[in-house]
């Protein structure tokens, strides 16, 4: 669909919307509206402290864990259109698994390099990796603050944070359970239940088990290419042993066996078949363990600990060509020190092997009077990397001679911080916020790799080394309520990313650090509601400055040697990105609902050239990030019609449109020269979903995803290696999608 065209559904949509409120307001005017027609209140902890999500001075979207079971909602990717702005981008250029996938907002986290530039959370803790499928299970909410939120959440925020809000056990007993089924054998079934143990332990259980044949034949291997099995689980048990005292213990685990599609399928003809020979399950294990402990000295003093732990473990093989390679075996004699046994290479294939293990404690005490709330608080992580990776070509595969490498990386950082945040009112409608904090990490890494070919060459390098570094960032907000229902503000905000070691592949002697990436936010923001709260309407506009961007590309061997090396560089000179994001919610109708989403993020690269080779080199000032889309945006049309059929109960109707415009991806394989880029074109999907919800808590929801059904791709590259007949790779989105819900909530 042309990128006009898409713009004009958009107008259509939002002058149809814009006809519907004014038919709802004249409507209003005749008639009393519904109260259960009125938009919901929302709160959220966006401040960590609880407030409607209308009165926030913040840029903040709110999906409650009913919409999430409603819409099938199953991860944070599952919210790009929704939260405007939101997207996703690969960590690594050259190993494009989910593993190595991280979100991106206004324009940061495009290039991630080697850590993420928004934040994930579960109940206030930071997740060191999205990238292992945190499900979304059994929670409360989901929220997503876009922007900068280092002075309260802390490091790797400068895009923003998505904190998920997990169900509290209580004195009262909950459960639920559903039952999905759809095509390409997928499966899904989920329960939870919660309730007391005694007048003040309380306790919850969940889980889910997912299973599905995945939408992508392996044709060289006659097996199902991006096939997967995985079984989640969380448990809580929760205890008030005074009413000033609340503790909370939250354990959490997903077990995950899988086939990623890493470099995909040809991009042309359009299929959704792969040719890869050296592909097998990968397999992802995510256990996390967290206590919160929240005291209340008094009506207007309270203090917060979050203590967590998490270890992530994933093992991933990654085709490299993507087709079938001559199977031709050599061998490398043992390499004293490295391994005792000959070496025996095949095909073309990359494994890897990591684990990610984290730890942290937050300390918060907080208060309040009549006109000021005050918060001040310190942090301590501990974040331990071990990653081992080999790249394995054989002979006459793309040389002729054959290659291994062999790397074997550490990495160890810890860092502290101390914050503070006041919210202060000398008058009635106005609030001045300022927030600081000052955070300090330190990085030691360790490790090897070898480096060798089957002509004779063998060199090991040793990768130890350390860095630190430390900042100060501030927040300072002034927001005003022009009525009840009208909130306007001003923000500016700094956001920071520490600077690190390299730790990709190379065959450089030297062990490369690279430096801070620094950030400043500017934002008018408003927040209101009208027509007797059935419609809602929130906008922010932005614009961010980041200098030392950090970008994960290839850069000239520091050696002189004529092959560029895999690293983390950092831009020189100031980088932009600006933008609008809009979201609408109205009732138009008693029995219709509009609510709609759009950004736009305009980027600007500062003064960087990607220099591979002196002969090889590319200007990337004044362009466009890559990885970031310029608008984004979701519509959907909700239809409710109350029923008296089997025992009452609501049929309800969703539309939804959703809409991506076109991006440039640096072309993703060690061959490429500094300019080549890929086009991935804009797309949009159109879902709908009928449900019939009845009073006692049966639900029953058939869905069709990707009614037109259209074949989208959301990442591209060129065939590595020469005199291939198929010369561009993509990895496409699901195509049509038929499903049935059923579910029960008690």
């Amino acid at each position: 669909m042309s990128n006009s065209k898409s713009r004009y559904i958009f107008a259509a949509l939002a002058s149809t919307a814009t006809y519907a409120v004014m038919v709802g307001a004249a409507e209003s005017q005749e008639t009393t509206a519904q109260e259960d027609r009125r938009l919901d209140t929302v709160t959220v902890t966006a401040r960590k402290q609880e407030e409607t999500l209308q009165d926030v001075p913040l840029a903040v979207t709110a999906v409650s864990g009913v919409e999430l079971e409603k819409d099938n909602i199953a991860n944070v990717t599952d919210l790009v259109g929704r939260v405007p702005g939101l997207y996703f981008a690969p960590g690594s250029i050259t190993n494009p698994t989910s593993a190595y996938t991280y979100l991106t907002m206004r324009g940061l986290g495009f290039n991630a390099g080697l850590e993420p530039s928004v934040g994930v959370f579960i109940d206030g803790m930071y997740q060191p990796q999205i990238g292992f499928d945190v499900g979304f299970l059994d929670l409360e909410q989901v929220e997503v603050l876009r922007g900068p939120q280092g002075t309260l959440f802390g490091r790797n925020t400068q895009g923003g944070a998505v904190n998920m809000v997990t169900r509290k056990p209580g004195p009262d007993f909950h459960g639920s359970t559903t039952f999905e089924i759809s095509d390409f054998g997928t499966l899904r079934f989920g329960s939870a239940m919660s309730g007391p143990f005694s007048d003040n332990v309380f306790g919850s259980i969940s889980a889910e088990y997912r299973e599905t044949d995945g939408y992508v034949k392996n044709i060289t291997t006659g097996g199902d290419q991006n096939h997967s099995e995985q079984v989640i689980m969380r448990g809580i048990v929760r205890t008030t042993p005074t009413e000033a005292l609340d503790v909370s213990f939250i354990a959490d685990a997903s077990f995950k066996t899988y086939d990623d599609l890493h470099r995909g399928v040809p991009l042309e003809p359009e299929r959704y078949e792969s040719l890869g020979d050296e592909e097998g399950d990968d397999h992802a294990t995510n256990v996390g363990v967290q206590l919160n402990v929240d005291y209340d000295f008094s009506d207007s003093l309270s203090f917060t600990s979050i203590t967590g732990y998490r270890r992530s473990e994933a093992e991933t093989i990654n085709d490299t060509d993507g087709h079938p390679t001559l199977q031709d075996i050599w061998i490398l004699d043992p390499v004293p020190g490295f391994t005792d046994v000959p070496i025996a290479v095949k095909g073309a294939s990359t494994p890897y092997d990591f684990t990610h293990e984290f730890l942290s404690q937050e300390l918060r005490l907080s208060g309040e009077t009549d006109n000021l709330d005050w918060l001040v608080g310190a942090y301590f992580f501990n974040q331990q990397n071990v990653e081992d990776a080999k790249r394995l070509l054989s002979e006459n595969v793309a040389f002729p001679f054959g290659v291994y490498i062999d790397q074997h990386y550490t990495e160890d950082r810890t860092g502290w911080a101390g914050f503070g945040q006041l919210n202060y009112r000398p008058i009635n409608p106005l609030e001045l916020t300022f927030g600081v904090r000052y955070s300090d990490e330190e990085i030691e890494t360790g490790g090897y790799q070898l480096f060798a070919l089957s002509a004779g060459l063998i060199r090991p390098v040793d990768k130890t080394g350390e860095t630190d570094g430390d900042n100060v960032s501030i927040l300072a907000s002034a927001s005003y309520d022009f009525t009840d229902d009208i909130l306007g503000y001003l923000t500016y905000a700094e956001g920071w990313k520490a600077g690190g070691i390299n730790r990709q592949p190379s065959t450089t002697l030297q062990v490369l650090p690279y430096e801070e990436e620094t950030s400043v936010n500017y934002e008018i923001g408003l927040k209101s509601s009208f027509l007797d709260g059935r419609v809602s309407l929130n906008a922010a506009l932005f614009y961010i400055e980041i200098d030392g961007l950090q970008l994960a590309g290839y850069i000239p061997d520091p050696n002189g040697g004529p092959t560029p090396v895999l690293a983390v560089d950092n831009v020189s000179d100031t980088s932009t990105s600006s933008g609008i994001e809009i979201e609408l919610g109205a009732w138009v109708t008693d029995q219709f609902r509009f609510d709609a989403s759009i950004a736009t993020a305009s980027t600007d690269m500062g003064e960087y050239t990607r220099f591979y080779t002196d002969t090889d080199q590319f200007e990337m000032t004044g362009r466009s990030f890559e990885n970031i889309p310029d608008l984004t945006g979701e519509a959907s049309l909700t239809y409710v019609q109350p029923l008296s059929l089997l025992g009452g109960g609501d049929l309800e109707a969703v539309l939804t449109y959703s809409y991506v415009s076109d991006l440039l991806v640096q072309d993703n394989y060690i061959g490429s020269f500094s300019y080549e880029q890929s086009l991935i074109p804009e797309f949009d999907r159109l879902n709908a979903r009928v449900s019939y919800i009845m009073d006692n808590g049966w639900r029953v929801t058939g869905f069709v995803d990707n009614v037109l059904d259209t074949f989208d791709y959301t990442n591209s590259s060129s065939d590595p290696y020469p005199n291939n007949a198929y010369p561009r790779y993509a990895v496409p989105l699901e195509p049509r999608q038929v499903g049935l819900v059923v579910a029960k909530t008690f």
